[in-house]
């Protein structure tokens, strides 16, 4: 299946051979897919994490473990923007 603006990719921080932090650059800067959102989720506990993740363009950021309830919600939000669906007042990207 093509990627297309709202399918949310979830990307582990920490991956073998390429991490998502490397695998997220290449993503928007090499393959140019902007539109795509990009869900860090990590088990780190560094405090500086979630702005280094902003700051290369990842999308949302998450803990380990999410709850399932978490991650349906935010696959919900994802593609109601992506189907031009106003979301709940005040959920934020």
């Amino acid at each position: 299946m093509p990627l297309e603006k709202g399918h949310p990719i979830l990307m582990d921080l920490r991956m073998p051979i390429m991490d998502g932090l490397e695998a997220t650059k290449l993503i928007r800067e090499d393959l140019k897919m902007m539109d795509i959102p990009i869900l860090a989720l990590t088990g780190e506990k560094r405090d500086d994490i979630q702005s280094e993740c902003e700051g290369i363009g990842l999308t949302d950021f998450f803990s380990k473990p999410l709850p399932k309830k978490k991650l349906e919600e935010t696959i919900a939000k994802y593609k109601a923007l992506r189907d031009g669906v106003p979301t709940m007042r005040g959920s934020q990207l």
